[in-house]
């Protein structure tokens, strides 16, 4: 190391699980079984940093088309750091991590972010919102149109068009 420290061996040392690694412990040691290879590392405890990553439209259950414009948040953060004037009317599921910063990129780029989850009364950040509904499919084939959602049997289209009751 360039600052002038020494490690040693199996002490505080981050071993990286690569793509598809599987952790196990064995007697001291770490067993990672990975696609590419089988490694094994000297280490008292095993911490797991997983992290969170934003559900698919398909994990969300989310039915019909997938047209342009249905991204998870990272990809949306991504793309509105690079021209925050992509959308005039964005639909957020949910309130996760990136939600917020999202809804701000979009309203400060004269956008309207819109929040659909079940979750009432409705984040501080949405300027719009269709709380305690469940979002159920995509509608359009090139571009979203609409976004069906539905609570307690009652069935809407939220769409560009449509603003919340």
């Amino acid at each position: 190391m360039g600052d002038g420290s020494r490690r040693r061996p199996g002490r505080r040392a981050a071993h990286g699980l690569g793509d598809g690694g599987r952790p196990t412990r064995e007697a001291r040691r770490l067993l990672v079984c990975g696609p590419a290879d089988i490694r094994r590392h000297a280490a008292r405890h095993l911490v797991f940093t997983g992290g969170t990553r934003p559900a698919t439209a398909a994990e969300l259950g989310l039915a019909g088309d997938r047209p342009a414009g249905v991204l998870p948040i990272t990809v949306a953060r991504h793309l509105l750091q690079a021209s925050p004037a992509l959308w005039r009317r964005a639909a957020i599921i949910g309130v996760g991590p990136g939600a917020a910063e999202a809804a701000a990129a979009i309203t400060a780029a004269g956008g309207a972010a819109i929040y659909v989850g079940d979750r009432a009364p409705a984040p501080e950040w949405a300027g719009e919102a269709w709380a305690g509904w469940t979002p159920e499919a995509i509608v359009g084939r090139t571009r979203v149109s609409a976004l069906r959602i539905a609570r307690a049997g009652e069935t809407e289209l939220a769409s560009p068009a449509r603003a919340p009751a």
